[in-house]
């Protein structure tokens, strides 16, 4: 017999077993009475001379039997009837546990899908991005969303430097398709030539873009996603028939990356790629907005990459030096530092809240331990309530900073006003100035116009649209609801607001399972001396005062330690929500009297069954 037969059969081996052995001693038994015994004197030497029955069986039955395994099962089978007998403390804990666990597990999700899962290209621990070491950009339009350099940078670096097999420059930003009333937002992604070859991405469809794409403005050829080539051109084969209209271009759609492909920016897709292309005039040394990535050369390290970066900077930025700039702006220029960085994981906006989802994991985990020391007190109390039983019988779309380069051009300033947030709740507010539409430079064909009415946003819209097209034929009008707008760039900010809630509102929760196992474990174990104390002529509320007053102290403790530890932990709760003042006294006042008040709400029903019980029965508890 295999062993799989053999342990799926153990009750019929058993049972064949126990047949066997009584079926000896009954032989025994015979014999003796054969020879002359009574029946019972028979037996009796018998089973004297056969030895004890029970643990023949258990000898024997030890010979084919795995004690682990059947022990697992039988404690399983003992747990299952425990929890049927009682539902309240089953559901109690099932959903204690699964809040806990529920909660790591989204935020720990929500961490990997933001922070440690590599981009979807071979070998992503080889590739690093090329940036400023310098923080202290504001005013020159640096930093901007997934762009720090300039196209002449990006020029300068990818001639002198020798850290990288390949190197590419990538930007990201929001474009038009088709004409007139077809016209509507894409989001595009520019690259070089190298940007599919270094990565290792191969075409779904088609072919990608190469070095040869590259060339004079405007661009002819472009790529498209996956989800834009299912949705927008229904998975039809490429074709030069397949064309589209692109910033009033005609181009020809050549090929489709592949379905995991989303680009650079994790948490986000693009529609199209297009390949940068060389403008008649001389580029732009004032725009940053490209990111420049490289793969390492096989035995170069990130820190080996830097130190090159290091070096060359000097000569790449004096080479680039800002043009039309007051003298002390163009020597911090020619002082910024490039270094490379880790870039496996691509790029995220997202990751400004980096500090915010750690916190909140810690916090997550904190209220898993939480759950499972309230989950211990219950079937502590709940043990002890059965022992006494038997004696008795759980922003944003960060928009894209404009930056808009003043040139040397001489202003008056004729006023001040408070600094005001713009694009980032977080960031540090950047020296602003306004100036007229009319005198601002490189104004470009694009306004922006703010419309204030009561009426519906679709209306006004209508109407606007309507207007404009019976005067300008040729202008493009796209309108948005500002207000919506708004609440659309703190997605994160209100994630973080419901998350941090969601985890206060579970931790009370916990608070107040936990405090009642405990209670009721010590008014289980205090039944005795309740019991001499209601003899002896104390009241009812005499019990309860008891109960509550050590409620208190528990909680005076309690309550101590936790506003030390929140005042420990006031600048991580500080980085979880925007202008949130974590040493507030009327906010510890107002968590101190809650917690306060559904504590003593936990302690009295405890208290309360203490005060009903009967004296004699509880003088028997030991």
């Amino acid at each position: 017999m295999s062993w799989m037969k053999q342990f799926f059969a153990r009750r019929h081996l058993y049972k064949d077993l126990s047949e066997e052995i009584r079926e000896h001693l009954e032989e025994k038994i015979e014999e003796l009475v054969a020879s002359g015994m009574s029946r019972k004197e028979a037996a009796a030497v018998a089973r004297r001379e056969f030895g004890n029955v029970t643990i023949i069986e258990e000898d024997s039955r030890e010979i084919w039997r795995w004690p682990s395994i059947e022990s697992f099962f039988a404690d399983v089978r003992y747990a299952l009837r425990t929890l049927r007998q009682s539902t309240a403390f089953t559901v109690t804990a099932i959903v204690t546990l699964s809040l806990g666990i529920g909660a790591n597990t989204a935020i720990f999700m929500l961490l990997d899908a933001i922070r440690l899962r590599s981009l979807p290209v071979q070998n992503p621990q080889e590739l690093a991005e090329v940036r400023i070491t310098d923080a202290g950009h504001q005013g020159m339009g640096i930093n901007q969303q997934y762009g720090e350099l300039t196209r002449p940078l990006w020029q300068q670096i990818r001639d002198q430097q020798q850290a990288f097999s390949g190197v590419f420059a990538w930007s990201v930003n929001q474009r038009y398709v088709g004409r007139g009333s077809e016209m509507r937002r894409f989001k595009g992604l520019w690259v070089t030539g190298d940007f599919f070859q270094v990565l290792g991405v191969r075409a779904f469809r088609g072919r990608l873009l190469m070095s040869e794409d590259e060339g004079a403005c405007p661009v002819t050829r472009a790529v498209v996603s996956y989800s834009y080539w299912r949705s927008e051109l229904g998975g039809r084969d490429l074709s030069p028939a397949i064309r589209r209209i692109v910033d009033n271009e005609l181009v020809e759609i050549i090929g489709v990356t592949p379905p995991g492909f989303f680009g650079m920016v994790v948490g986000d897709h693009f529609d199209i790629a297009l390949p940068f292309c060389q403008p008649k005039e001389e580029l732009s040394r004032h725009i940053f907005d490209v990111s420049v990535m490289g793969r390492l050369r096989p035995g170069w390290t990130i820190q080996r990459a830097t130190a090159e970066m290091d070096a060359l900077s000097p000569g790449i930025f004096e080479a680039t030096v800002l043009s039309d700039r007051d003298a002390h702006t163009i020597e911090t220029y020619k002082k910024f530092k490039l270094a490379a960085y880790p870039a496996s994981t691509g790029v995220s906006a997202l990751r400004d809240y980096d500090r915010s989802l750690m916190l909140l994991l810690g916090i997550a985990g904190l209220v898993l331990l939480i759950a499972c020391a309230n989950l211990a007190n219950l079937m502590l109390a709940r043990a002890s309530t059965r022992q006494l039983i038997w004696r008795r019988t759980h922003w944003t779309d960060a928009a894209h900073r404009a930056g808009t380069q003043l040139s040397s051009t001489v202003y008056e300033i004729v006023g001040v006003i408070p600094d005001t947030k713009y694009n980032d709740l977080r960031g540090q507010i950047p020296p602003m100035t306004f100036a007229p539409a009319s005198q601002f430079p490189n104004q470009g064909p694009w306004s922006n116009v703010m419309i204030h009415s009561n009426l519906a946003p679709a209306a006004i819209a209508a109407t606007a649209k309507r207007q404009i097209a019976g005067k300008h034929r040729d202008v493009i009008t796209e309108f948005v609801d500002f207000q919506r707008q708004i609440r659309d760039g703190l997605v994160e900010e209100r994630l973080m607001a419901m998350l941090s809630g969601f985890f206060g509102l579970l931790a009370v929760l916990l608070a107040v399972v936990g405090l009642y196992g405990v209670i009721s474990y010590i008014v289980a174990m205090r039944r005795n001396e309740i019991g001499i104390r209601m003899a002896l002529g104390a009241s009812r509320g005499d019990v309860v005062g008891i109960i509550v007053r050590q409620t208190l102290v528990l909680l005076v403790l309690g309550v101590g330690a936790g506003i030390v530890l929140a005042l420990a932990a006031a600048r991580g709760a500080g980085s979880l929500l925007f202008d949130l003042r974590p040493n507030d006294p009327f906010i510890f006042a107002v968590a101190t009297g809650v917690l306060v008040s559904i504590a003593l709400v936990a302690s009295f029903i405890p208290a309360r069954r203490a005060a009903r019980v009967d004296p004699m029965v509880a003088l028997r508890y030991e």
